[in-house]
């Protein structure tokens, strides 16, 4: 019967990769949405042509962005387009509040669209884990072996180890150098304030000659037409075409029922909604996404009406002002992602660490404040553009608001209801990391623009959780244990962020990356 693998994000991509590894017969079923042919298209003649003749009609599709406030933290986008977000699907109805979570049915998951900020978790960090970050070290050094890896071996490295041997570089542009310089020279005054910084480290492939190298095109938050920014669909064709997976795309998983033999699933066509021949598997690995695997999970068990909480690490933008003008051409070829990590501890306050990543300006960001802002005020900063930078910050989960999740028996499809419930903590938390680091400014060479912090709608920056949490005992009916079961199952496995106990702030993929294959390379096979 072989194994089944449900989602093709980072957890499903990287669970199948250790079940493979394993020499098994792996099918992964999922929704494998992607982007449009018009835009797909105007990608292909990008990659293909050289940058001086990129045409500009090209370039305002796929670098698009969504209005909104300036109060409001705003979304990327993949190449203009927000199919990424799964709001609005026929087959998964859903109500969310704006602005908050919402799952994603695309091909690849969120590695789609992410920022590739990648860091190891801290123990710190790991609270409520039936095992600590020791458990972890050899899969995060296992992805990393195909994850590309840009960066540096610097301070970061004493708190978060690097878990691989030898890193490349993109270019952060004249602000990222500026403020990278800044940073190196305060080191140890840094270290003795609680703040660990050093350059970013990005699932990147470095700056190169080769094909899908980094060619600092500064398209990195619309979407890079080249494939440098690390995706799992390119790796899954990849292993799909070498004949080692079936890739069953165009597939809903409506539930999951276990029996004494194995799995059976029933599922949908994600066009039609017709329902699919129910298919039997030895064992089956849900990585569909927090949001998505807790679905499943509750209409398999028929848990109507019943509340199960997510959990969030929120997120919050605080801008920083370099001390001076960096010197470079701000619009020359450079990566706009993150140039720098921040990451600060006050044990006196929390064991938790709080992160925040500090990008060079970019055109999110100017697209943003062009529509929030009139254009005289605009038009007032822009001397003062070329020493902004944005800091992404992120908060571990015990600082964070709550999502509360439902689901409605409704017919033909049951309906999945998401409520928001905010903490007062998460503004406390992010205004105490702004104050400290405002404090540094010297240190730093910029000021902390601490009263312009905006913090984001709890789940909106899709790092959320939790709502199976592993156990070494589990005692509740919705924890799991080591391997991702919850008690009344012993063949299903969620491998996602589902099942963390906590989130931390300092980024999640790598995380839910080397978990998910531990859960892979871990299981009992019978």
């Amino acid at each position: 019967m072989g194994v089944a693998v449900i989602g093709s994000g980072p957890a499903g991509y990287f669970c199948a990769r250790a079940l493979i590894d394993r020499g098994l017969e792996v099918t992964l079923l999922d929704a494998g949405e992607t982007l449009g042919t018009a835009r797909a298209s105007i990608v292909e003649r990008l990659s293909a042509t050289p940058r001086e003749h990129w045409d500009r009609a090209d370039l305002a599709v796929i670098t698009a962005t969504r209005s909104g406030p300036l109060w409001r933290v705003p979304r990327k986008l993949a190449f203009g387009s927000d199919y990424v977000y799964g709001r609005g699907r026929a087959h998964s109805p859903l109500v969310a509040p704006a602005g908050g979570p919402q799952p994603t049915f695309a091909k690849g998951g969120y590695s789609t669209v992410w920022g590739a900020a990648v860091l190891p978790a801290a123990d710190e960090d790991l609270s409520g884990w039936p095992f600590g970050r020791a458990v972890l070290v050899p899969y995060y050094e296992r992805v990393l072996r195909e994850v590309p890896l840009s960066g540096a071996d610097d301070a970061l490295a004493a708190h978060f180890p690097i878990h691989r041997s030898g890193v490349t570089e993109v270019d952060p542009g004249p602000q990222g150098r500026a403020f990278l310089a800044g940073l190196r020279a305060a080191e140890r005054r840094l270290e003795g304030a609680g703040v660990t910084a050093g350059r970013a480290r990005l699932a990147v492939a470095g700056s190169g000659p080769a094909r899908g190298d980094c060619t600092s095109c500064g398209l990195c938050l619309s979407g890079c037409p080249f494939g440098a920014i690390y995706a799992t669909a390119p790796a899954l064709d990849r292993i799909a075409r070498a004949g080692r997976l079936r890739y069953q795309g165009q597939t809903i998983v409506r539930e999951v029922i276990e029996d004494a033999s194995g799995v059976t699933v029933q599922a949908c066509d994600s066009s039609s909604g017709r329902a699919h021949e129910p298919q039997r598997f030895e064992r089956v690995f849900l990585g569909a996404g927090a949001i998505g695997s807790t679905r499943i999970v509750m209409q398999s068990l028929r848990m109507y009406e019943q509340a199960v909480t997510l959990l969030d690490s929120q997120k919050f933008l605080l801008p920083f002002l370099l001390a001076r003008p960096p010197v470079g051409d701000l619009d020359g070829q450079h990566s706009v992602l993150a140039a720098a990590f921040l990451e600060l501890r006050d044990p006196a306050r929390s064991p938790h660490w709080v992160h925040i990543q500090v990008s060079p300006l970019n055109p999110l960001v100017l697209g943003h404040l062009a529509r929030a802002l009139p254009e005289g005020v605009l038009r007032a900063l822009r001397p003062r553009l070329a020493r902004l930078m944005i800091g992404w910050g992120g908060l571990h989960s015990a600082h964070s608001g709550r999502i509360e999740a439902s689901l409605a028996a409704a017919v033909p499809v049951p309906i999945l209801r998401l409520r928001s419930s905010r903490s007062s903590d998460a503004r406390r938390t992010a205004a105490h990391a702004a104050r400290r680091l405002k404090r540094l400014a010297p240190d730093l060479g910029a000021r902390v623009l601490s009263s312009c912090l905006v913090l984001d709608a709890v789940g909106g920056g899709g790092h959320v959780g939790g709502s199976l949490p592993m156990a070494a005992n589990p005692r509740h009916r919705l924890q799991s244990d080591r391997l991702g079961r919850l008690p009344p199952w012993r063949r299903i496995h969620v491998v996602d962020a589902a099942i963390f106990p906590s989130l931390p702030a300092t980024t999640l993929a790598l995380t839910i990356m080397a978990n998910a294959y531990r859960i892979g390379a871990e299981t009992p096979l019978d």
